[in-house]
């Protein structure tokens, strides 16, 4: 959901700023006030409205889980990720990438990653990181 992204790269067909408003609004009124009737129409609107966010939330987070880089980003990661795996970045990609090396000297694609902090490009401009080639299996 974050960046109206579901798989990270998968845009989302519709706008969820809507229902989103609306279930948030709909619950603090619905816990806050003082009209009962005001309470229980505040409670459809966040029931009726809270099913479509949950499920655009799960369909993003289900094939991912969080993690840290060994300089402590924070990350969301696909499942198959393992400690030893790498986050790089291909110049012209939109995202990150998590590779795997293998025994061959080459690396396996494992799929793309949010890593906070390099998103917008930071890490191709900061100096800290090496340019290297590598071959994808």
């Amino acid at each position: 959901m974050t960046c109206e992204k579901s798989q990270l790269n998968d845009r989302i067909d519709i706008d969820l700023s809507g229902p989103v408003k609306s279930m948030i609004s709909g619950m603090e009124t619905w816990l806050t006030s003082e009209d009962p009737e005001e309470a229980e129409q505040a409670r459809v609107s966040f029931v009726a409205s809270a099913p479509l966010v949950e499920m655009t939330i799960l369909a993003s987070a289900t094939p991912r889980r969080f993690s840290h880089t060994e300089s402590d980003r924070l990350c969301m990661i696909p499942r198959e990720a393992r400690v030893g795996d790498m986050v790089c970045i291909f110049i012209g990609a939109e995202l990150p990438f998590v590779i795997r090396p293998t025994l061959q000297g080459m690396y396996e694609m494992i799929g793309d990653a949010y890593v906070s902090g390099i998103m917008d490009g930071e890490a191709l401009v900061s100096g800290i990181y090496d340019q290297v080639e590598i071959i994808l299996e």
